[in-house]
């Protein structure tokens, strides 16, 4: 799937980024793929993949039965 039509940026290829450079920030992913540097339109996108990519995931809690 594309996020970025004009610079022909792949979703796989933000996640490729975010997986060398975890924490990267916008400017920086537009810095190297290019994603977002154009007409503007996938930058909604983009900063959403990113805010997600920084999420800290919660370990699943083991169930505890009462006795």
């Amino acid at each position: 799937m594309f996020v970025c039509i004009c610079k022909a940026v792949r979703l796989s290829d933000v996640k490729d980024i975010l997986t060398s450079e975890p924490g990267a920030g916008l400017e920086r992913v537009q810095s190297l793929c290019g994603a977002g540097t154009d007409c503007g339109s996938c930058v909604d996108k983009l900063t959403r993949h990113l805010y997600q990519s920084a999420e800290p995931k919660t370990p699943e809690m083991p169930l505890v039965e009462n006795k």
